[in-house]
């Protein structure tokens, strides 16, 4: 049989499906028996296919028409840097499905994960823009995601969804030696465990379970809350002090950029005003940056010591990253130690596509 990645039944007696994930194929199929028979016959080779959800885009309403979504840079971005002005400096590697961007603690080497175009799995890879090279550093069958730098760039955390369960965290040597370990492990098969960050004195790491932040002490392995409540906390990220952790919460209803002391939480502070996502910190502790809910990269000075303060968050300039469509995908940019250049996965646009495709009567053109 075919491998295929989604199917849909359409009147009269075919089954459409998308085959080995480029081409979309129409073949007869009896619903009573569940049965194919006969021969597939080609619809389009221009199927827009997402292989980190197993989607391609195309609906049929019997043998009169067919829709399709063209094109494949929707799952495909460039890692692109950018002055804090907006204006693009250069480029990391080619477009690819990269996701997940961090730098490196010296910023001399960018870790991301990278889906299998064949939607199978993902694996992490490691940039040294010096050399103009890249390692991967997985090799299993599974999804690895949401990779960290150690706080000494020595080793690569991750989450993976091997053994059937998202909830495990795994620990490797960032120069590709030795075993993978493991460090952590939710104990339950569907809880999603992003990494979210790894506290400066190496004490810590941050990660979600079941939409709450979590930590696991790497000396001791021992799992415990730090911010359990109704509403979602995501995206955690220490302060280069150690002593503040800004995060994302919905507790109003929209997700806002919040600080509260670490690793107490004693006190909040709200950063952001109409909408925030994706914290991260100036390596001096002096700005915060985020998103704003219309791609903005922004900007808020603020006072780290015994107390913290904050000011006025500025816009800097008009991000063009790439949409997620999956719930690993938590890190879309990452900024420069002195905070004045951002690498940001940014889309890869096509020219002259049209975004829909419609054919009418494609079940009797196959007839014929």
């Amino acid at each position: 049989m075919n491998a295929m990645s989604q199917a849909a039944y359409a009147e009269p007696g075919y089954l459409v499906y998308l085959r080995d994930n480029k081409t979309l194929v129409a073949q007869p199929f009896d619903r009573r028996s569940y049965v194919l028979s006969g021969e597939p016959h080609p619809l389009s080779d221009d199927v827009l296919y997402l292989p980190q959800v197993l989607l391609a885009v195309f609906s049929v309403s019997g043998g009169e028409m067919l829709v399709t979504q063209t094109g494949k840079s929707a799952s495909l971005s460039q890692l692109t840097w950018f002055h804090r002005s907006g204006k693009p400096t250069g480029t990391i590697g080619t477009p690819e499905s990269y996701f997940n961007v961090r730098l490196s603690p010296d910023g001399r080497r960018v870790v991301v994960d990278q889906t299998d175009l064949s939607g199978r799995g993902g694996d992490i890879w490691i940039h040294d823009p010096a050399r103009g090279a890249r390692t991967r550093l997985t090799f299993d069958a599974s999804s690895n995601v949401t990779p960290m730098w150690s706080p000494d760039g020595k080793q690569i955390l991750f989450s993976s969804n091997r053994n059937r369960s998202w909830g495990t965290l795994y620990l490797k040597n960032a120069d590709g030696s030795g075993p993978e370990e493991e460090v952590a492990s939710t104990g339950e098969d569907t809880t999603l465990a992003n990494v979210w960050d790894w506290s400066p004195d190496g004490k810590s790491i941050l990660f979600e379970k079941k939409n709450e932040l979590w930590s696991v002490s790497p000396p001791d392995r021992v799992v415990k809350p730090l911010m359990q409540a109704k509403w979602t906390v995501r995206n955690a990220q220490v302060s280069p002090d150690g002593r503040w952790m800004a995060y994302t919460s919905n507790e109003t209803g929209t997700m806002e950029i919040y600080v509260s002391a670490f690793p107490g939480g004693n006190g909040k502070w709200q950063v952001s005003s109409g909408g925030g996502q994706e914290p991260r910190w100036r390596k001096d502790g002096k700005e915060l940056f985020y998103l704003s809910v219309d791609g903005k990269m922004m900007a808020a000075p603020v006072k780290l010591g015994s107390s913290f303060e904050a000011g006025a968050p500025v816009a800097l300039f008009q991000t063009h990253r790439r949409q997620p469509v999956s719930l690993p995908e938590v890190f879309s940019y990452d900024v420069s130690g002195d905070g004045q250049r951002f690498l940001i996965l940014s889309k890869v646009d096509e020219a002259n596509v049209a975004p829909i495709a419609i054919t009418l009567n494609w079940a009797g053109e196959k007839e014929r």
